[in-house]
């Protein structure tokens, strides 16, 4: 394939890819080659400025803050979550931004330990993972904090998360606090 060829395939590819959202393995087959072949033209397609990727303001400005997050404290991943004034829109939220992140980093046989608030008590409605993991334990780090108010009952917390994703929960059958 010579250099024109080459520029063109890879003006093909890219707008496919990006414009038009095929996959790598739909581009692979529709020009008859390896699907490598597509990733390597995709890369030197934005190494040759053919393709420019942008990000919108807020969320660059959002991942650039994260980075400088994890930079400063040692952090292994920030999650900044944009929110309003409004409490109960800020509370959903933080629940949605914490059900995926044990989406993508819950493992089999990852022991969780749990406090207790309110936002956790949404997430467990939120949170459905798509796959199962047994081996998972749920274990709440405090005692019971009230009676009164479900959102507060950190063994509910634990129940709800094991049996979402098939795993277990431990819990310390004690008062948070005693009188």
């Amino acid at each position: 394939m010579d250099a024109r060829e080459f520029d063109d395939l890879m003006i093909r590819v890219a707008w496919l890819y990006h414009q038009r959202g095929w996959t790598q393995e739909q581009i692979a087959h529709h020009f008859r080659v390896s699907r490598a072949t597509v990733a390597r033209v995709l890369q030197r397609a934005i190494r040759d400025e053919l393709v420019k990727i942008c990000f919108a303001a807020e969320p660059e400005h959002r991942m650039l803050l994260e980075e400088g997050l994890c930079q400063r404290y040692s952090l292994e991943e920030a999650i900044l979550v944009p929110s309003t004034v409004d409490s109960p829109a800020r509370q959903t939220a933080l629940a949605k931004a914490t059900a995926a992140y044990l989406e993508r980093s819950l493992e089999d046989g990852t022991v969780v330990g749990l406090g207790t608030s309110r936002t956790l008590h949404e997430m467990t409605d939120i949170y459905s993972p798509s796959r199962k993991l047994p081996n998972c334990v749920f274990v709440e780090m405090l005692g019971g904090i009230t009676d009164e108010d479900p959102r507060f009952d950190i063994y509910n917390v634990s129940w709800k998360l094991a049996e979402a994703c098939g795993g277990s929960a431990r819990h310390l059958f004690t008062p948070a606090v005693l009188g």
